[in-house]
């Protein structure tokens, strides 16, 4: 039994320390330990009212047409852009501050018309598309861009004015992003969660799992969305979960390990951003597990 309860603790701690990301806190300031209490996800998009944030249906819904025209990129970004959005796995996109539309006391009028999971302030590259929290790689508040979503490790890099096309393996400060081995031990890698909150230092380079939003810098970004370890009658559970899904036409989160690279290529008086970006890696998460305490 206590081995259970260890488990659980931190799994939740897990799962809290990637929805606890403090944009009100200095981005070269260590945020404080968070809380592993429920009520303290209410404030990140997990449940609102009867919604389950966490559930498939609602968090991966595909935005409508109508949803994304309040975040749709310029036609003159479109246009600029085209030559490289050519290139397979790139993207344009924009997002929106997180103005907390997901919190059961809306007071923000804007939340009206951001009612796409995720709210517009949210995307998943892995998918190539806005998702709510518990499935995006990133998310945006108060000009930072954090690494975000459930179960989720990430950390950004800024790499200079690199021209996007230009960048790989040998750019530097690229290295230590492709060289970085996923810890697969939940213990280690909750080290690595609070490490890169505080930044690691290598080679001149500082890695951490927040940036912020700055024009005319290409920014390299690694993000494992580690798969867990399921097996029995929740793992039935969720084969029928994905066949269900499938069968309505939906799309399944996919449990990568990716590397991209991006720029904020623009920042309108109303707080929002366009980011463009490539994608330089992608291959199979590794599964995490929970070390069992020794007898």
């Amino acid at each position: 039994m206590r081995k259970l309860i260890k488990a659980f603790v931190i799994l939740t701690a897990f799962a809290a320390l990637a929805a606890a990301q403090q944009p009100n806190i200095p981005i070269n300031t260590t945020p404080t330990q968070p809380s592993i209490r429920p009520e303290a996800n209410r404030k990140t998009g997990v449940t609102v009212g009867a919604e389950d944030k966490s559930s498939p249906k609602i968090g991966l819904r595909r935005p409508t047409k109508k949803e994304m025209k309040a975040v749709e990129p310029s036609e003159e970004d479109k246009t600029k852009y085209a030559e490289i959005l050519k290139m397979s796995d790139t993207g344009l996109f924009k997002l929106v501050s997180d103005i907390n539309c997901d919190a059961n006391e809306k007071t923000d009028k804007r939340c009206d018309d951001l009612t796409m999971p995720g709210h517009g302030a949210m995307y998943s590259f892995r998918l190539g598309r806005h998702v709510g929290y518990y499935f995006c790689d990133i998310k945006f508040k108060e000009n930072a861009i954090f690494a975000a979503g459930d179960s989720n490790l990430g950390f950004f890099v800024k790499a200079g004015d690199v021209p996007l096309d230009k960048v790989s393996r040998e750019t530097l400060g690229a290295a230590y992003v492709y060289d970085f081995a996923p810890p697969t031990e939940l213990e280690d890698i909750l080290k690595n969660f609070k490490a890169f909150q505080q930044g690691v230092e290598n080679s001149d380079f500082t890695y951490k799992s927040a940036v912020l939003a700055a024009e005319n810098t290409t920014i390299i970004f690694r993000l494992i969305a580690y798969r867990k370890e399921i097996t029995g009658e929740r793992q039935q559970q969720l084969r029928d979960q994905n066949e269900e899904m499938r069968e309505q036409g939906s799309e399944i989160d996919k449990r990568k390990d990716i590397i991209v690279a991006f720029r904020v290529v623009r920042k309108d008086s109303d707080g929002s951003i366009t980011i463009l970006w490539r994608e330089l890696q992608k291959k199979d998460a590794p599964v995490f597990r929970v070390k069992q305490p020794a007898k």
